[in-house]
């Protein structure tokens, strides 16, 4: 898709998100019985690295035995006003549901991932890097949070190599100017929704154990959040 029609998507989305926050923002009378809805921006950049063979014991046994090595990675978070250290996270992806949407611009993907915090040297991280060098990504996040949901609208700029093979016999020695190592800046516009971690788990426990719980509600609201974003997306190309 475009880029300008993606940076209009986020847009219309931002508005719409910054007037639900004024909606039921306790100052407002109409804002009655509602949850308030809390704001935050963030510029954050986020460097990946593998993480080293020597390490994965460092990992609960039910998550190695089930991700692929080459899966984890460690996640450090800095800000980029202070470049002070904000997280130092170790991540894998355990499963994804990809759903079409044939009635909106926006179709989903849910995502099932494990994080734990990670109490490690980055420094040896550094040090025993395996495997190829992730691109930095740096974001400029917009958070709304109301109960136990998040909606993330982020832009995220990268600086993604570019390999390019050169035949000499082929190219003339005029274009060996354009040679493996460069790179291009690649801009992105994401649109993420979290649900509690802490009260997925609650919840579920609850349930299998047989007590009252607000599971099915938990994920209905989770679903319901998706619906709403996904019905104003058409609204840009309307106007």
């Amino acid at each position: 898709m475009p880029a300008n029609i993606l940076q209009a998507q986020h847009s219309k989305l931002n508005d719409f998100l910054n007037v639900q926050v004024t909606a039921t923002h306790p100052s407002n009378p109409a804002a009655k019985g509602r949850v308030p809805i809390q704001y935050l921006h963030r510029r954050e950049t986020d460097k990946f690295y593998n993480l080293p063979q020597a390490m994965l014991d460092s990992l609960p046994t039910i998550i190695r035995e089930r991700v692929n090595p080459r899966q984890v990675k460690i996640r450090v978070s800095y800000d980029q006003k202070t470049n002070n250290m904000l997280a130092k996270i170790i991540k894998a992806r355990i499963a994804d549901l990809s759903i079409h949407n044939p009635q909106s611009e926006l179709d989903c993907r849910i995502s099932v991932n494990f994080e734990m915090r990670f109490d490690g040297d980055v420094e040896d991280i550094i040090a025993a890097a395996v495997g190829e060098r992730h691109p930095d990504r740096h974001k400029d996040r917009l958070s709304y949070t109301q109960g136990p949901y998040q909606i993330d609208l982020t832009q995220v700029t990268q600086n993604v190599a570019v390999h390019v093979r050169i035949d000499s016999r082929v190219m003339p020695t005029s274009l060996t100017m354009f040679r493996q190592g460069n790179s291009r800046i690649e801009k992105e516009h994401e649109l993420e929704i979290e649900v509690s971690t802490e009260s997925v788990r609650e919840q579920g426990q609850r349930a299998a154990s047989g007590q009252p719980n607000e599971y099915p509600l938990l994920v209905e609201g989770f679903l319901n959040n998706v619906l709403v974003l996904a019905k104003e997306i058409p609204k840009i190309h309307q106007e």
